[in-house]
């Protein structure tokens, strides 16, 4: 997830579990 990978796969959610480890 994140805003970064929203904007690549929008079909992605814009925060996930990885995007909460990773900041």
């Amino acid at each position: 997830g994140g805003v970064l990978v929203a904007i690549s796969r929008p079909k992605q959610p814009v925060l996930d579990h990885n995007d909460l480890v990773a900041q």
